[in-house]
């Protein structure tokens, strides 16, 4: 009777240190998230729709990054009540849910992309790229962005499921009806929402460094280091996810020539699967943060910098300024 009495102790207390490791600890993390995020996403908003008259790719990018953010960040009291209790919302509301997230993922991504390629066309064929930077060009390559993000992320509606753990309804699942669809969705997510635009952006941003040391103002020099932050910001965040993705790819490959490296590989992805996806929550609210320092660098008055930082990322050069000058935004 005694060993069955510390037996019951050990779970109750094994199930204690899950439910702090697995709900209560994301739940503070997610919680922390929204609460930077919303309002310095706001912020960022607010201030290019309604301070600035003049707005450049580099503007029209980085308030369509804050919306998707926002959006993503808007969504987290649900995951976080999820997590604390179950998901009383039905599985629609998971899928959805879901794929609004995948969603945003695909379209910063593509976002942070044009960005730098705006700056690679920028420098590289300057008279060529001022056709390109009318506005109702770019705004119908921005509504494709959002567009080819939709459509990217429709694999996720199929596939996203809720699933009954302990007693409590959980979206936390996928449903694969074969290894084939699995490692598809995988490969699909990886090559389209990472390799592919950051072998882009590492192409380009070898380009632009090339040509930074020959800038000879201040400004240059911040609003490029700014970008180039938000561009490994991103990497960074989203780095774990994918390694993850590759990872599940190699052991559903290897489930039939070697079934323990393949179970001991979806055991590492199911370990390590929370801390991926709170760093991707992470990239959500990072660039409020890191407009709000190098607006701190320009001016020690945060509202008055803020505005000023985004007044100089919108500057527009003339066309018959000299090379320095074809690099601002």
């Amino acid at each position: 009777m005694d060993s069955l009495n510390i037996s019951m102790d050990a779970n109750k207390t094994l199930s204690v240190d899950n439910w702090i490791e697995e709900a209560l600890l994301p739940s503070i993390f997610l919680g922390i998230c929204f609460l930077i995020g919303i309002p310095g996403n706001t912020l960022v908003i607010w201030t290019v729709l309604f301070k600035l008259k003049q707005r450049s790719i580099t503007v029209m990018v980085i308030v369509n990054l804050a919306v998707a953010d926002f959006v993503v960040l808007f969504t987290l009291p649900l995951w976080i009540h999820s997590l604390l209790d179950a998901w009383y919302y039905g599985l629609a509301a998971c899928k959805v849910l879901t794929y609004v997230i995948y969603s945003t993922m695909y379209s910063s991504v593509f976002l942070i992309t044009l960005m730098s390629l705006d700056r690679f066309i920028a420098i590289i064929f300057p008279i060529s790229s001022k056709t390109w930077r009318k506005k109702n060009i770019l705004y119908s390559i921005i509504t494709g962005i959002w567009m080819l993000a939709l459509v990217f992320a429709i694999p996720v509606l199929f596939v996203q499921t809720t699933v009954v753990r302990n007693g409590h309804v959980k979206c936390i699942e996928r449903l694969y009806t074969s290894d084939q669809q699995h490692i598809a969705v995988l490969l699909l997510e990886t090559l389209i929402g990472f390799i592919i635009p950051v072998s882009v952006l590492s192409v380009s941003y070898t380009c632009v460094a090339k040509r930074i040391k020959k800038m000879t103002f201040q400004r240059k020099n911040r609003s490029e280091k700014l970008i180039a932050c938000i561009v490994i910001a991103f990497a960074l965040c989203w780095l774990p996810y994918h390694l993850l993705n590759i990872i599940g790819i190699i052991a559903i490959s290897v489930k039939h020539s070697c079934p323990e490296t393949s179970r001991t590989l979806l055991n590492g992805i199911t370990t390590a699967e929370n801390i991926a996806g709170a760093l991707s929550f992470i990239s959500n609210c990072l660039n409020p943060i890191l407009y709000g320092f190098t607006a701190w660098s320009i001016h020690r008055n945060l509202k008055t910098s803020f505005i000023q930082l985004f007044r100089q990322l919108a500057s527009i050069p003339k066309e018959n300024h000299t090379e320095h000058t074809s690099l601002g935004f």
